[in-house]
């Protein structure tokens, strides 16, 4: 679930010492606060701010005389969080840093810190501002409580909140991306270099490098870390014949410590494991997931097994270490001792996790192995950052333990992934990713002239629907998708003359009368239709005012023209195209403005299908201009049992069609990849249009 911070650039001190607390109810809840310090460089402010109030369950006003005098918190973000509560019964903290008229100015009656007497009492007016924070801390986390049923789970699992950790993976992965893309195309060059696999994967990540730093807004897709993972592959799996003919070493094994080739392998590990932290389920993840299931004991060897056990030995002295440390300190200020010794016993349960698989006498799931302790790593990292956070009230003798843990469960990570490299190399190559380089501008196609032009997407597989923390309750809970094979879908939503086409070759009747907002509410205008929607619209525009049967009519002259399978998506399939092998909130990131889709108060009617930026698959208009019909009846949410295979889900509410994508009048939050909507199918507005697609 996730809060937003509203505060003024004035109180900026105050506004990260409450930061600094509130950091110990997200480990503790995993609970996420945003603040507008994450916005990234190219992003457009305005509208990330008001994104995220629109999709945030609890407000942090941190009320002073500055906060009311700032004029971009009274004029935008305050009229935006007063929408939200009206919409989706948010809650309001007002934090009173200093005296101020809150109570006529917010209209809200309770605000923190609660003083003596039970009455707030300003952060500038307690003694000890240390104890002002703490109480804010603790009366935020009992609000929380109440409101939400949040309680204090265990910290394995929320090493950092679904959405801190994404950003933090996303950040990294552009920075090592923009580096191997600075140097990877004079190291193609090399003369020592005569692998053509190499080379080719080589310049590829150098024109990725290249369109990150060219473009502040571009974000990395699982199609465009393809070339990561297969350029590990084969440095991993290839011995280092072409620069020294004697030696039968993996390239990767003898360059890592080396510049050029060498410098770029180091930076691939971390932009791998940056990937993976992002959210990207990268090619061959399952792959090595099923060889590495069942390893004989004899395969991983004795002495292996007996180094990685050492140095699980190491991590569980060093957690011990920090319990010691935490004992000893005179007062742990806003560092609860219990959320230390949760998290060391989370950390010795993971540890004795992955000990328990290495005593197994026959076969042992290293995998499983693997998986124990990057999370025993992931966990020492975020505490460490904590106290690092907190070193102004955190003794010296916490902050080395903290240290000490970290960098035992480092080598930890590090001996049982140098072992994994082994054994994969021992049982054969992998199968290697789809090669996508050509995918943007490939398999474009049409059936007749006045069909609509086709892209082939490859089978894979994605995670539908969201995170708690965004979105809503009929988007959850996430589950695994699975498209076992290619299908062919539409590159835009079908456009005005495509349909024009179709009307002159069927006389297909549309009849008028279609839903408008007419500034108030909704209502259906009866002189309204498809040729006159109340905006005026070109051939190149999307179609609009269907209903779902006018698109269904349509896919069946497509059929019947074609011969071929023609069909509207399943809302599994649409999905999974809006996408397009990312796991942020838009395909476009964490954020969308109007340099890349139709949406919004300003906008007055659709777009031509070209306007904006292709998706990372080829796609247009995948967010906003038009809602999408898809094939599927209305579920109410993924509890029921969805098909895993992205097949049509059978039952559900036979009155209600899934839509999706947002339209050119939605908000942003309405064209989240993940966002559904359910409507009438005999209905027509003047937004929704449709997409098709095609089997294979």
């Amino acid at each position: 679930m996730q809060g937003f911070i509203s505060y003024s650039h004035d109180d900026y001190d105050h506004f990260k010492e409450l930061q600094r607390h509130l950091k110990q109810i997200e480990l503790g809840t995993g609970f996420d606060f945003w603040c507008d310090e994450r916005i990234n460089a190219g992003y457009d402010w305005d509208e990330s701010i008001l994104t995220t109030i629109r999709t945030s369950r609890v407000f942090l006003l941190l009320a002073s005389p500055n906060y009311f005098a700032a004029s971009y918190v009274i004029g935008r973000e305050l009229p935006a969080i007063r929408n939200s509560q009206r919409i989706d019964d948010a809650l309001l903290i007002p934090v009173i840093l200093a005296p101020c008229d809150w109570e006529d100015l917010l209209k809200v009656p309770q605000a923190v810190p609660i003083g003596e007497n039970r009455r707030v009492k300003p952060i500038m007016k307690w003694d000890d501002k240390a104890d002002g924070f703490n109480a804010v801390r603790e009366q935020i986390k009992a609000t929380l409580a109440k409101k939400f049923g949040l309680k204090s789970i265990p910290l394995i699992g929320v090493a950092s909140p679904p959405i801190i950790q994404t950003e933090k993976g996303l950040a990294e992965l552009r920075r090592e991306l923009r580096l191997m893309g600075r140097i990877a195309g004079s190291v193609a060059s090399d003369s020592r270099i005569n692998q053509p696999e190499i080379i080719d994967r080589l310049n590829a990540i150098a024109s990725l490098g290249e369109r990150l730093a060219g473009s502040a807004a571009e974000v990395p897709t699982a199609d465009m870390l393809g070339h990561l993972v297969a350029l590990k592959n084969i440095v991993d799996e290839h011995p280092l014949t072409d620069i020294d003919p004697d030696s039968d070493e993996p390239i990767g094994e003898r360059l890592r410590a080396r510049g050029g080739l060498g410098n770029i392998m180091l930076s691939l590990d971390k932009a791998i494991k940056a990937a993976r932290l992002a959210g990207f389920k990268l090619p061959a993840d399952e792959d090595d997931d099923a060889r590495l299931k069942s390893v004989p004991r004899s395969g991983v060897g004795a002495e292996a097994i007996g180094e990685i056990v050492e140095q699980l030995e190491r991590v569980n002295v060093n957690v011990e270490a920090l319990r010691r440390a935490v004992r000893e300190e005179p007062s742990i200020a806003g560092l609860p001792r219990e959320m230390v010794d949760n998290f060391a016993h989370r950390v010795e349960v993971q540890a004795g996790l992955a000990t328990l698989e290495l005593a197994n006498e026959n076969h042992i799931d290293l995998g499983a192995v693997l998986r124990n302790v990057a999370q025993i790593e992931r966990l020492s990292e975020t505490f460490f950052e904590t106290a690092a956070a907190m070193r102004r009230v955190l003794s010296q003798g916490v902050q080395r333990a903290a240290g000490a843990l970290k960098r035992s469960a480092a080598a930890a990570r590090t001996t049982v992934q140098r072992l994994v490299a082994r054994i994969l190399r021992e049982r054969g190559p992998r199968s290697q990713p789809p090669d996508n380089r050509d995918f943007d501008t490939g398999n474009r196609f049409r059936d007749f002239d006045a069909a609509p032009e086709m892209i082939g997407v490859p089978a894979g597989a994605f995670l539908m629907g969201s995170p708690y923390g965004e979105g809503y309750g009929s988007e959850r809970p996430q589950h695994k998708v699975t498209i076992g094979r290619p299908f062919a879908v539409g590159i835009s939503p079908v456009t005005r003359g495509e349909f024009v086409s179709f009307i002159d070759a069927t006389n297909h009747r549309v009849e008028k009368g279609v839903f408008v907002w007419n500034g108030k509410e909704w209502s259906n205008d009866p002189n309204k239709s498809w040729r006159d929607p109340g905006f005026e619209q070109e051939d190149d525009h999307p179609v609009v005012c269907m209903s779902w049967h006018d698109a269904q009519a349509y896919v069946g002259w497509l059929r019947e023209r074609s011969g071929k399978a023609y069909r509207l998506l399943s809302e599994a399939e649409w999905e999974y195209c809006c996408r397009a092998g990312t796991m942020s909130v838009y395909s476009t990131g964490g954020g969308i403005t109007s340099e890349q889709a139709n949406f919004g108060t300003n906008s007055k009617g659709t777009t031509p299908v070209a306007r904006f930026p292709l998706s990372p698959w080829g796609l247009r208009d995948m967010h906003g201009n038009v809602w999408e019909w898809c094939e599927d009846n209305w579920h109410g949410d993924y509890s029921g049992g969805p098909p895993s295979d992205g097949s049509v889900w059978p039952g559900g509410d036979a009155s209600f069609r899934v839509r999706r994508g947002g339209s050119w009048n939605a908000i942003p939050r309405d064209l989240r990849s993940a966002f559904r909507d359910e409507y009438p199918p005999d209905v027509r507005s003047y937004d929704v249009g449709f997409r098709v697609a095609r089997t294979l």
